[in-house]
């Protein structure tokens, strides 16, 4: 199964745990990791991803979530003219305002994923009118959060 990783999903295990949610999550990505090295899931992420991941200030943290990144994932999609395309769309028929997560969106579509997985609340919030935008423009793609993936597996 391919799934793309929101970079928030990748720092989610440096967070702070002491937060019941969080602690989840890390749980919940914890599984999902040893399902990528086990090769149930094949993790894709894009240049979003990586220029997310430069303006983490911490350096240690930075360079922790670059490691990971570099171990989990086997594609690294590039954002290109349909990339952009779906990702404004999806900004102005879904009333997404953060950019970075409409070109989050847009290449896990691309790159043909089965789930896009994210803690953000407003994604999964708006999952299915993102879910029937994609389907019009002819992709198909679920939007989950980490707790999510893991009851569907």
């Amino acid at each position: 199964m391919r799934i793309y990783l929101d970079t928030n999903v990748i720092c989610r295990p440096f967070d702070d745990y002491t937060q019941e949610r969080i602690a989840k999550e890390i749980a919940a990505i914890s599984k999902i990791i040893v399902y990528i090295g086990s090769r149930m899931f094949n993790a894709v992420i894009s240049d979003v991803v990586i220029a997310e991941l430069s303006l983490i200030k911490n350096p240690i943290k930075r360079e922790l979530v670059e490691l990971l990144t570099i171990e989990i994932t086997i594609q690294r999609v590039s954002v290109g003219d349909t990339e952009i395309m779906i990702a404004d769309l999806l900004r102005d028929k879904c009333k997404i305002y953060d950019y970075m997560d409409t070109l989050h969106i847009a290449c896990a579509a691309t790159a043909k994923c089965e789930y896009f997985v994210t803690c953000d609340d407003e994604l999964t919030r708006k999952a299915e009118l993102i879910k029937k935008e994609l389907i019009r423009a002819g992709y198909r793609l679920e939007i989950v959060n980490p707790l999510e993936l893991i009851k569907e597996d």
